[in-house]
Order: C-alpha cells, then sequence, then structure tokens
C-alpha cells in the first residue's frame, strides 16, 4: 500500500512537473511575443522621430519660401513703383519736348 501511494505521488509530480514544463514553455512564447513587439515599437518610436524630423525640416522649408516669396513681393512692388514714376517722368518729357517743338 505505502508503494502505491508512493507511484501514486511519483505520477501526481510527473504531471506536475509536465504542466510546469509547458507554463515555462508558454511564459518563454510570451516573453519572445513581448520582445518581438518592444522591438517593433522601438521600430515605430524611430519612424515617428523620423517623420517629427521630415515635419520640422519641411516647415522650416516652407518658413524661408515663404520669407523669399515675400520679399520677391516685395521686390515687384518696389520695381512696379518705380515703372510708374519713370512712366510719369517719361510722359513729363514728351509733353515739355511737345510744348518746345510747338515752340520752334
Amino acid at each position: 500500500e505505502k508503494d502505491d501511494d508512493l507511484a501514486t505521488a511519483e505520477t501526481a509530480l510527473a504531471e506536475k512537473d509536465d504542466d510546469l514544463a509547458t507554463a515555462e514553455t508558454a511564459l518563454a512564447e510570451k516573453d519572445d511575443d513581448l520582445a518581438a513587439a518592444e522591438t517593433a515599437l522601438a521600430e515605430k518610436d524611430d519612424d515617428l522621430a523620423a517623420s517629427e524630423a521630415k515635419a520640422t525640416t519641411l516647415e522650416t522649408d516652407l518658413a524661408a519660401t515663404s520669407a523669399d516669396l515675400a520679399a520677391e513681393k516685395q521686390r515687384r512692388e518696389a520695381a512696379e513703383r518705380e515703372a510708374a514714376a519713370l512712366r510719369v517722368k517719361l510722359e513729363e518729357i514728351r509733353a515739355g519736348a511737345g510744348t518746345t517743338n510747338g515752340a520752334e
């Protein structure tokens, strides 16, 4: 009877050892899954940082382009004012020349 009890206990212990081994295998698989998820997250973080850096560069480029455009607009407006002043001066010269020619 003691031998039977011992055999039963050994069988139960072996089953528990199997259960423990199964649980350890499942835990190792979950650890692997977690490591893979952490790696994927790190890659996404890197991608996000690269995208943010690119966005910052694009914003800087846009600001520079806007500043260039505003400066070019000011240059164009100044050139238009200068051209208008030259047209007025030319008309004055023509009007004066016409008066002078008529007086001769």
